[in-house]
């Protein structure tokens, strides 16, 4: 799944099927996390929250763009399509050195001298 592309106001939005089993599992256990990563940029951020099935062909139409075709072939029209909300409620991320070089040389320190804060590397948990 993808999350589309809006202005993060706590909320992730993802198209998906009706009848699929991430629907079923909402359903039945609304408590989630998505984890985002950037390998180029060495970020991972995990997002916990609730999530809801919504359907809202207005809401759909704002969110929808034209790659979504490969899973949507019949754009907002395809039978059976919906959306999934997720209400965010605590972000973690993990933000490391860009550069490779940088990184490989911080976790040889922390490995050598036993001390994970020594990986150039920000962490932070936010309440949401």
């Amino acid at each position: 799944m993808a999350v589309q592309d809006v202005e993060f106001d706590g909320d992730l939005w993802f198209f998906t099927y009706e009848d699929s089993d991430k629907v079923a599992q909402i359903r039945s256990a609304p408590s989630v996390n998505v984890s985002l990563s950037n390998d180029k940029k060495s970020e991972w951020t995990s997002i916990s929250g609730t999530a809801e099935v919504v359907h809202d062909r207005a809401k759909a139409e704002e969110l929808w763009a034209k790659p979504l075709e490969a899973w949507f072939p019949n754009g907002l029209d395809t039978p059976g399509l919906t959306l999934l909300k997720v209400h965010a409620r605590r972000a973690e991320y993990w933000d490391a050195a860009t550069s490779k070089v940088r990184q490989l040389l911080g976790m040889a320190q922390a490995i050598t001298r036993n001390d994970p804060d020594e990986f150039p590397a920000e962490n932070k948990t936010v309440e949401l």
